[in-house]
């Protein structure tokens, strides 16, 4: 069987970004969404985490910096 495997996209311009959700993906049983979903959702906010506490990093260099 093919893995209706979900797709993370982005649009490195705006910031945007979207989950595409393949045919055949509403096809699979209930259960078996909510567990991928389930194993993927922590991993998804943890690097979301990362990612805002870089952000606040890189935040507290810039308003370090001179000013001219």
């Amino acid at each position: 069987m093919v893995s209706p495997i979900p797709k993370l996209k982005a649009d490195l311009e705006s910031g945007e970004g979207d989950v595409v959700l393949p045919t055949g993906w509403a096809a699979l049983p209930a259960l078996m969404r909510a567990d991928l979903l389930k194993d993927w959702l922590p991993i998804l906010q943890q690097e979301y985490g990362k990612a805002l506490h870089e952000f606040g990093k890189e935040l507290t260099i810039a308003a370090q910096r001179p000013r001219p």
